[in-house]
């Protein structure tokens, strides 16, 4: 939420920022904190043929231009996800 408001203040209209940490995760560890903080427990099976058609190993954003404005990432990625799915089901974060 700080990051979004330092670009409402500071940020170029029509530019495109990325809040991030600037780490890259891989995709199975987002979907493994998600499935932990929704309670659910089990194997996920990525079909063969499906992952190598469209194969993202993992996601890593550049905070370079946000940073440059003064932001800098101050929450995990984990306290992230969790506060996050609080807000979506209506738990205090």
């Amino acid at each position: 939420a700080a990051g979004i408001a330092l670009l409402l203040k500071k940020g170029e209209a029509g530019d495109v920022y990325n809040v991030c940490s600037g780490r890259a995760v891989k995709v199975r560890e987002v979907l493994g904190a998600l499935l932990r903080l929704a309670g659910l427990e089990g194997k996920v099976c990525v079909l063969k043929e499906e992952r190598e058609k469209d194969l993202i190993p993992y996601q890593r954003g550049s905070l370079a231009k946000i940073r440059a404005l003064g932001w800098w990432p101050r929450f995990s990625l984990e306290k992230s996800l969790s506060d996050a799915w609080k807000a979506w089901c209506g738990k205090d974060a």
